[in-house]
């Protein structure tokens, strides 16, 4: 599929003109000219106020700005600025594509305003009388830009119109990854995926007409199969919005707690430390800190504890990095492994003797974190609309009651729903 840059290059070729800005040249002081400086273009009153009244329709409609507007054109910001505030008469390229984005049925008066008389080429119909003598050459080009300009529209139109989710499925259905590393929100005693989330997801797919398919996985892999659009959601997942992967996420389900688990088996391999007691303490020591990558403790250790990817220990999965604070002779061993606040509760129960729960508590937690659905990165459109289906579902569907039976009273002190 064309590129707009590479539309806005073709209608210059097509119309011979230049002086047609691309994308890459575009000029970047978008403040309008001095109302003292003399204009050095031709002008329009007429354009200005024809210009300025289908803007304003423009950008309420699609709620965009005139950046927007101007990267669809191919020119500057300014470049349209003067239209709007001097009536400045733009190349016939630059008409064609305000005209195309302005979606206008009848684009006579916006042409009449620029001075344009001849109708071409936004007549789709040519009649040409017999005795009148055409360059060969000429005509092709202009039943060439018939056929180019309904192609423009088309594309225009189709970018403008939000796209559906079942415009984005087609006839399969939204396949949703399961993150089992969430083991409290599924019912690892039954066949398959069974539990809270997946009956979260049914009443979604309800909720969407959709049909789902659940794939249950791990967290290390998620965001590659988000991208690769092997799956197209994947959750629960505490959300890490300015991830380098670009996932996108949902409004929250409910919020978790992070803590972490601190080795207490000594290796050869680390200085011996005593467990921190606070935040800042761990921020300031000198402690070798796991953390699954891309993951919100990540994002956390490079924010407020002020660590470089460079100084941390990061791992692709959970497994990998609770072997970092239980293993001796491993490589790159860790003093402490960061993640969620029920997962470090759950392991510091069942290996008590080589770790031991940091931050634990309701008052000590490192942070409480939205747990959200993650949505592939090319899909910003359907966010919206499973927000309002989670909004819906959340309020009308017993969801916080469930959530209570679903959870055991020591976890739900550790989140928030």
């Amino acid at each position: 599929m064309w590129s707009f840059s590479v539309l806005c290059v073709e209608i210059q070729k097509q119309l011979g003109y230049a002086g047609f800005y691309s994308p890459d040249s575009v000029i970047q002081n978008t403040s309008p000219m001095s109302p003292s400086k003399k204009a050095s273009f031709e002008s329009s009153k007429e354009l200005k106020r024809v210009f300025n009244e289908h803007f304003e329709i423009w950008r309420r409609k699609q709620r965009r700005s005139l950046p927007d507007l101007a990267e669809r054109c191919g020119v500057s910001p300014a470049y349209l600025a003067h239209i709007g505030r001097y009536g400045r008469i733009p190349s016939r390229p630059v008409l064609i594509l305000l005209a195309l984005n302005f979606e206008l049925k009848d684009m006579s008066s916006f042409l009449a305003a620029a001075g344009i008389r001849d109708p071409w080429p936004y007549d789709p119909v040519m009649r040409l009388s017999e005795d009148t003598a055409q360059d060969s050459k000429l005509l092709s080009i202009r039943l060439d830009m018939d056929g180019f300009t309904d192609a423009i529209r088309g594309m225009i139109r189709s970018e403008i119109r939000q796209r559906s989710i079942h415009d984005l499925l087609g006839k399969r259905p939204l396949r949703i990854g399961f993150n089992k590393t969430q083991t409290w929100m599924f019912d690892p005693s039954a066949p398959g995926a069974k539990g809270f989330f997946v009956e979260f997801c049914d009443m979604l797919g309800v909720s969407l007409q959709q049909e789902i398919e659940g794939v249950p996985m791990g967290f290390g892999d998620y965001a590659r199969k988000l991208a690769s659009g092997e799956i197209d959601f994947f959750g629960p997942i505490m959300s890490a919005p300015h991830s380098s992967t670009g996932v996108l996420f949902t409004q929250p389900l409910y919020k978790l707690g992070v803590s972490a688990v601190f080795r207490t088996r000594q290796t050869a391999e680390l200085e011996n430390l005593p467990a921190p007691e606070d935040i800042e303490e761990l921020a300031q020591g000198k402690y070798q800190i796991a953390v699954v990558r891309n993951s919100l403790p990540h994002l956390l250790a490079n924010t407020r504890l002020n660590r470089s990817d460079s100084s941390l220990i990061i791992c692709e999965s959970d497994e990998e990095a609770f072997d970092r604070v239980i293993l001796k002779g491993i490589m790159k061993p860790a003093h402490i492994f960061v993640c969620n606040a029920p997962m470090a509760k759950e392991f510091a129960v069942t290996h008590l003797k080589q770790v031991k729960l940091l931050f634990g508590t309701r008052e000590t937690l490192l942070d409480l974190a939205d747990n959200s659905i993650a949505v592939r990165p090319d899909w910003p459109e359907v966010v919206p609309v499973i927000n309002e289906a989670m909004k819906f579902i959340v309020s009308r569907g017993g969801f916080r009651e469930r959530m209570k039976k679903t959870i055991s009273k020591d976890l739900s002190e550790l989140m928030e729903y």
